[in-house]
């Protein structure tokens, strides 16, 4: 294989439904066995080119050295690639890599391979592009040894993957072209400059020729190549992830069988909020309301005070062109007027720069034709402000009211039965389109039986151009609602991330809440959680219940001494269960309590209101469970020791021992500055990777409402919601739901004892909440390897138990998107979709808000 530049094209499948393809390309000496492939020459450019040359000079250099290695060839190599203006041409999109060059038109990424075990010399190693399954091609400056090289379409090490690939996978038509000077700068030419646009060729043309000018052929080809790549193989991107959704092979949005077996075919009316848009933007969305697959659609345009006289006469046009499209004057908060004239059964709003995928109002009829169905709401992509590129995918999870009351979780293109918006009250404190669609959206929901998510992306909307309060209701309207409730105290406060508000029932649990901490041995660790309670929780709302479960340690025996002097101490024998330890516990309580609070022993309280907060919210009728969100703490390194605690290689006292029965609020500030350097090990259970697994866990923790918006644009907003389960390391119930559902199931010894807890009690009609207000360390380890987690099992009995008992929820989780990850808890969206994952809606039956006793007791 002579130097220079290749094009390598393939059709990669695989069967995983997570699988990114991440290839590299080795040195020859990193291949286990030799293989042979044909390598494809261009002809037509004369017999004196540079393969030729290539050919001939290596069969000279043969004949002088019969002996010649593939290690000084390596050598050789290294010397030329680390030249200036001459690197392999590749480009890698993933900023984790190493970079070897600093150019402003560098195309390569490149890393040295060195390993213990390897008695080759650092060589270097080309990164390709990652990439989904399909046609694929790379373009690439090869300068290894001329036998030829190593091609890993998954890479040795996986470090951008996170996760390695498991799984057959598939590379038809392998191709490897290789590009002399001639045909790479026609081949690149073509690629980055006249397919770039009118309107960006001669400014490119402009460039090349500069390059060409002051910097030589080698910077020109340099560029050529890396905006070649960028052409035919664009990096990694939502974009990409979107494009690859859209493909008809993944998803086909031109599908007619949403609707053709629907007895009732619900009608639908589309209000397009012109607002101060301009023509372009009202033809993209008018457009794709055309090109709707469903025919029950009508249209109405809707100007107001500040839109474009052009507008409204481009809408009057349309009008007269289309029988479907109408055209009214109104305000916002006189919509109420243009719902009085309205015949349809479904409403919903959208604003001009929306566009609908074609099967967007289908997906909608057929969701809502079950009976009892009153809302459907879908998902999105937000669009750069050009329009082209995605900005941020929104997977929404099922609904719930605490997630809407708090953060808007429902956007446009929410589908409303009419009949539930007949009757309401001014719309004054509606003064934007998506603060009249939540407006709406919580009218509705006073008498909505039931709601909908369908998983599906079905709109795509411009980057909003205003601040996110100028989007959301004031906080005195949902203050209103909640009195409308019975919850005459409630409160809500805005919080410093715009749009977020944080919300006080103010209707508590009667008396104290008894706290059960199970514990052996390590009374260091046990310290650490006792006084952060003594620290964060006023005295009179709580007691302590500490599980002694055959400790044998003389300093943890004499520690429970000590504090047997203020809290009660209960001795447990026999095999570790915990559920039986925790079941015991509550029995030993002789009902004195209405409360409970299962903690484990290695949990440590940040600040003060963690506990008040998720008593607030166990202060609803239909409120079963709160969990709390769980952090590791932020130098988090050693093994875990959980309940147990027999491990002894976990101290966390060596960083915490001045912690220790300190109150003072310097240190409540200290832990709480060092939040954003944490990670995540709790938000919710779900049930859509593996068999359970913690909501976010492993990401950065985003500090939704202590400070600004997260680090990650691409995170959801970490709020108070609903989750199928919370896990028993921070789990707060009332007693007579844990009474009503017999406990915890004795039969799970080890673990999910606290996700079997959760599932009865949604099947018995009540919420689980894991509180995003409520923040607490809890010290496992957080470097306990990701890569075999789903291998991993502390508990097979247990787990199989759980499994059979719950076969049929697994995977099929409401409050987890079936397009998010299965395979790690990383959240991000499927690399590979099949469109049965998402055809099904989720049902959530609307529950209303109830106090659990009146305030007037």
């Amino acid at each position: 294989m002579p130097p220079g530049w290749y094009r390598l094209t393939y059709d990669a499948h695989h069967s995983s439904g997570d699988g990114l393809f991440v290839p590299k390309i080795y040195p020859l000496n990193a291949l286990e066995k030799d293989l042979s492939f044909q390598i494809t020459f261009p002809k037509g450019y004369g017999s004196n080119n540079a393969v030729t040359r290539f050919l001939k000079r290596k069969q000279k250099q043969a004949k002088q050295s019969k002996d010649h290695s593939a290690l000084s060839e390596a050598r050789k190599t290294e010397d030329q690639l680390t030249k200036p203006n001459d690197t392999p041409a590749v480009t890698d999109s993933d900023k984790s890599t190493v970079s070897s060059a600093s150019d402003d038109h560098k195309t390569t990424d490149t890393f040295i391979l060195c390993s213990s075990d390897v008695t080759t010399p650092t060589v270097p190693v080309i990164n390709l592009r990652p990439h989904l399954p399909g046609q694929t091609q790379h373009l690439f400056r090869y300068g290894f040894e001329p036998k030829g090289f190593r091609f890993d379409p998954f890479e040795l090490d996986h470090p951008k993957t996170r996760q390695p690939f498991i799984g057959a996978f598939q590379l038809n038509d392998f191709r490897l072209t290789f590009l002399g000077v001639i045909p790479f700068l026609i081949f690149s030419a073509r690629q980055a400059i006249y397919r770039a646009g009118r309107g960006e060729r001669l400014r490119r043309a402009q460039i090349a020729l500069q390059l060409l000018k002051k910097k030589g052929k080698t910077a020109l080809m340099s560029w050529l190549g890396h905006k070649a790549y960028l052409k035919i193989q664009p990096p990694f991107s939502p974009t990409t992830w979107y494009k690859f959704f859209c493909d008809p092979n993944c998803f086909d949005a031109n599908r007619t069988d949403w609707v053709e077996d629907l007895t009732v075919q619900p009608s639908f009316s589309l209000f397009l909020f012109v607002g101060e848009s301009g023509p372009k933007l009202l033809s993209d969305t008018v457009n794709s309301v055309l090109c709707q697959s469903y025919s029950k659609v009508e249209l109405s345009i809707v100007t107001t005070s500040s839109s474009q006289s052009e507008v409204i006469q481009q809408a009057n046009l349309l009008a007269k062109k289309h029988t479907n499209i109408r055209v009214m004057r109104c305000e916002y908060e006189d919509f109420r007027q243009a719902l009085d004239k309205d015949k349809s059964d479904f409403i919903c709003l959208i604003e001009s720069g929306d566009r609908l995928r074609p099967h967007a109002v289908a997906r909608l009829a057929s969701a809502l034709s079950s009976d009892g169905t009153d809302l459907a709401y879908a998902d999105e992509v937000i669009l750069t402000t050009s329009g082209r590129r995605i900005h941020k995918v929104v997977l929404r999870p099922a609904f719930c009211l605490d997630h809407f009351l708090n953060h808007p979780c429902i956007g446009l293109m929410t589908a409303i039965r009419r009949e539930l918006l007949t009757t309401g009250e001014a719309l004054t404190d509606c003064t934007s389109v998506e603060i009249l669609n939540e407006r709406l959206i919580l009218d509705a929901l006073i008498s909505a039986q039931k709601i909908v998510h369908i998983p599906d992306l079905i709109l795509e909307r411009l980057s909003p151009s205003t601040a996110p309060s100028a989007r959301r209701l004031p906080a005195s309207s949902i203050s209103k609602f909640l009195k409308n409730h019975a919850f005459m105290d409630a409160t809500v406060r805005p919080t410093s991330n715009p749009g977020l508000y944080s919300i006080r029932y103010n209707n508590p649990l009667p008396g104290k809440t008894a706290i059960i901490i199970p514990t052996k041995n390590h009374h260091e660790i046990l310290q650490i959680a006792v006084d952060s309670l003594t620290r964060t929780v006023p005295k009179e709302l709580y007691d302590l219940v500490v599980v002694n479960h055959e400790s044998d340690d003389p300093n943890t025996v004499a520690y429970l001494h000590e504090i047997a002097e203020v809290h009660r101490v209960v001795d447990y024998q026999g095999v570790f269960n915990f559920s039986k330890i925790n079941n015991f516990a509550v029995t030993q309580l002789d009902g004195a309590y209405d409360s409970f609070l299962f903690m484990n022993n290695d949990v440590q309280a940040i600040n003060a209101g963690w506990f008040e907060s998720m008593r607030d919210k166990l202060g609803r009728k239909e409120v079963g469970i709160v969990g709390a969100v769980l952090l590791y703490p932020p130098d988090s390194k050693a093994k875990g020791v959980g309940v147990i605690g027999d491990a002894g290689a976990f101290d966390p006292s060596e960083r915490l021992s001045d912690q220790a029965g300190s109150h003072s609020e310097t240190q409540e500030v200290t832990l709480l500055a060092d939040l954003p350097k944490c990670k995540s090990q709790h938000a919710g259970v779900h049930l859509g990777v593996g068999v359970a697994e913690h909501y976010l866990k492993f990401e950065q923790y985003q500090k939704s409402y202590l400070a600004g918006p997260g680090l990650n644009p691409a995170m959801p907003n970490l709020v108070t919601r609903s989750f199928s389960a919370v896990t028993a390391a921070c789990m707060m119930t009332r007693a007579d739901i844990f009474k009503k559902l017999s406990g915890f199931d004795e039969e799970l010894t080890v673990g999910f004892q606290d996700v079997d807890l959760c599932l009865r009690a949604g099947n018995e009609g009540y919420k689980v909440l894991c509180d995003a207000e409520a923040i607490l360390f809890h010290h496992e380890s957080v470097s306990r390897s990701t890569d075999d987690f789903l291998e991993r099992d502390p508990h097979p009995q247990d787990t199989s138990n759980f499994r059979s008992k719950y076969e049929h929820d697994i995977g099929r989780d409401p409050f987890y998107h079936p397009m998010l990850a299965n395979t790690t808890p990383q959240y991000r969206p499927l690399r590979s979709i099949q469109q049965g994952q998402f055809l099904s809606g989720r049902v959530v039956t609307n529950l209303a808000l109830q106090p659990y006793r009146t305030q007037a007791d």
